[in-house]
């Protein structure tokens, strides 16, 4: 849920509530956990699936979005450091500890990282060729990476 444990706000901690409060019955197997990327999980859990929409908004371009984007939006939930992919690489080199087998992570990511994405995923070299889905503008806008065979 949140980038960095020092950083936890009341914001942080009401989206969980909120969430925690979602009526039992209308999920199964769902829990929430509050850390920074997969610090509050323990070692040896594996998850079939792993989704995350982390910060990829480069730090210099913080300052040109839109005014309620750049006003209202906590700077940690933007702030994907110099290139815009430190938090995308940092989750995937650690998600591949953390998927099973045949596991897969989707992330969404900013309309012009897929280059730079399918480069740092095939250094990794424990996913297969990624994979790039579009939104309705025909932008690049989520990678998907599925687990190499091991």
């Amino acid at each position: 849920v949140a980038k960095n444990n020092s950083t936890i706000d009341s914001e942080t901690t009401s989206s969980v509530s909120a969430a925690e409060a979602i009526p039992k019955e209308h999920l199964t197997n769902l829990f929430f956990l509050v850390g920074s990327w997969f610090s509050p999980i323990k070692s040896g859990i594996q998850f079939d699936t792993i989704i995350s929409n982390p910060p990829y908004i480069p730090t210099d371009e913080i300052n040109n979005l839109q005014q309620e984007v750049q006003h209202y939006e906590p700077h940690l939930a933007l702030d994907g450091g110099a290139d815009g992919i430190s938090c995308l690489r940092e989750i995937m080199l650690s998600a591949c500890s953390y998927l099973s087998q045949e596991g897969i992570l989707l992330m969404e990511m900013g309309f012009d990282q897929y280059e730079k994405l399918e480069q740092e995923s095939l250094k990794i070299e424990k996913y297969e060729k990624p994979i790039f889905i579009k939104d309705y503008a025909g932008h690049y806008r989520v990678v998907l990476l599925k687990m190499k065979k091991r």
